[in-house]
């Protein structure tokens, strides 16, 4: 099977991130890619204020010309496609994924679980969560969301959603001493301290995973650093992209047809 992760730059303008997009799914469409995975909060960047009547107007629905636009290229290009949004449900903010089909529908909806991207005391009636991890069958099998926190919160997956393949997609940026240094030192902390924590997390799972993190400006609360990787079951790196590295990996994994 034919992956790749996309690790877009977003700016705070939206069509520009669609634009993005689209342009993501044509390259991996040359590349001969079944499956692209775009990362968390991809339309907007997750640079929420915690003033709900300014965070919620980041949020999209199901129905956005936005996601329209995005489900019609999954279809155009025969792609199947996968993205984090912010999604704004009955006055509810989500941190919210989705698996596009080839024929362009919604075939899994994927709200985050775990808490950690709003403020602790934030209202549940404003910022809300999902309730169950839920999956997808695909022509590979079985496909799942985790989202950023997710992957460090869950218990282990219940048995009946385990997956075949799971997709990561995550934000994250550096503590502002740490975006003082160089682009070099930043990804010898990340390799150092972080990444072993990751693949350890994904190891206890044991399916093969892509995530992916965007890249985002400082004034974008507090920037954010890219990176990406496909990961084998035993969360052997088998293709990755640097930090701030913007672009489309491409890598074959061992799942075939069903």
């Amino acid at each position: 099977m034919r992956v790749a992760v996309s690790v877009p730059r977003i700016s705070p303008v939206v069509a520009d991130n669609v634009a993005a997009i689209l342009m993501h799914i044509e390259q991996a469409k040359e590349a001969g890619v079944e499956l692209l995975l775009f990362p968390e909060a991809a339309l907007t960047g997750l640079i929420l204020s915690d003033d709900f009547s300014r965070d919620r107007l980041l949020g999209l629905n199901l129905n956005s010309a936005e996601l329209t636009q995005i489900r019609k290229k999954a279809a155009s290009t025969g792609i199947w496609v996968a993205l984090g949004f912010l999604e704004l449900h009955e006055a509810i903010l989500y941190d919210s994924a989705i698996l596009i089909s080839d024929g362009g529908e919604v075939v899994l909806h994927y709200r985050r679980i775990s808490k950690g991207w709003r403020h602790p005391k934030a209202n549940p009636d404003e910022y809300g969560s999902g309730d169950a991890y839920t999956y997808a069958e695909t022509p590979w099998g079985r496909v799942a969301f985790l989202i950023c926190g997710d992957l460090f919160d869950m218990p282990q997956l219940a048995a009946d959603v385990f997956p075949d393949l799971l997709l990561f997609p995550y934000a994250r940026c550096f503590p502002e001493l740490l975006m003082e240094t160089t682009h070099e030192y930043q990804q010898e902390e990340w390799d150092r301290a972080e990444l072993p924590a990751y693949l350890a997390q994904v190891k206890s799972i044991g399916v093969p995973t892509l995530m992916t993190n965007y890249i985002a400006p400082l004034e974008m609360e507090g920037g954010s650093f890219g990176g990406a990787y496909v990961l084998d079951h035993d969360a052997k790196i088998l293709a990755s992209l640097p930090l701030y590295r913007e672009g489309v990996l491409v890598c074959d994994i061992p799942l075939r047809k069903i």
